[in-house]
């Protein structure tokens, strides 16, 4: 390929990721319904009419990150090994948590926002087109360990979804606050104190 085309093709993919940068922060904090073509335009600082020379519709834009978001989560979460007891596994998802809000690149904290965020919205979210099911969803992730360690007793007895949404409800305004303020004033969450949300009081001592 010409030296020419090479470098018209690498300025298009960047622009590209611009736009995709810059719709993953308006949908993390306007959610879909909420966010309009002008708002990602805007904000990625061009020309409504250049949206649409790299994607069709908001859809679009919405899908392409779902895809590259989820797959950025899975590979953050990989290392989770459900064979270990409850507690363990708690440790494991905080301390992932924990190193994505303190993480250089804010995008991290974003993209835990905006799909934590667009739980709320799942009725009404364009449906992806990508089998999504090898890849991890949080939801059932915390749930699935909730559920483990209300079984082993180690967590308090309680309505497994309730403490699942608790948490996560817990790290979306983490990650809120460490995109607002930015890492440098980000105080890190108290790991003991997170934890003492699911435990029970004789598995705390």
């Amino acid at each position: 390929m010409p030296r020419n085309q090479v470098e018209t093709k690498r300025l298009k993919e960047q622009k590209k990721n611009n736009i995709l940068s810059s719709a993953l922060y308006i949908f993390a904090f306007k959610g879909y319904a909420g966010t309009t073509i002008d708002d990602i335009s805007k904000n990625a600082n061009i020309k409504r009419s250049l949206f649409y020379h790299y994607f069709k519709d908001k859809a679009d834009v919405f899908l392409t990150l779902i895809d590259k978001t989820t797959l950025t989560v899975t590979k953050l979460f990989s290392s989770v090994d459900m064979k270990k007891n409850s507690l363990e596994l708690l440790d494991d998802v905080i301390n992932i948590f924990i190193d994505i809000l303190t993480n250089e690149k804010e995008s991290l904290s974003c993209i835990i926002y905006m799909l934590l965020n667009i739980y709320y919205e799942r009725d009404y979210i364009p449906k992806p087109q990508i089998d999504l099911s090898s890849r991890i969803n949080l939801f059932s992730l915390i749930n699935n360990i909730v559920k483990k360690g209300i079984e082993e007793k180690k967590f308090i007895e309680c309505n497994e979804k309730e403490l699942t949404i608790s948490f996560l409800s817990m790290m979306k305004g983490f990650a809120f606050n460490r995109i607002v303020v930015g890492k440098e004033k980000f105080v890190c969450p108290n790991i003991e104190i997170i934890k003492n949300l699911f435990l029970r009081k004789e598995s705390a001592l």
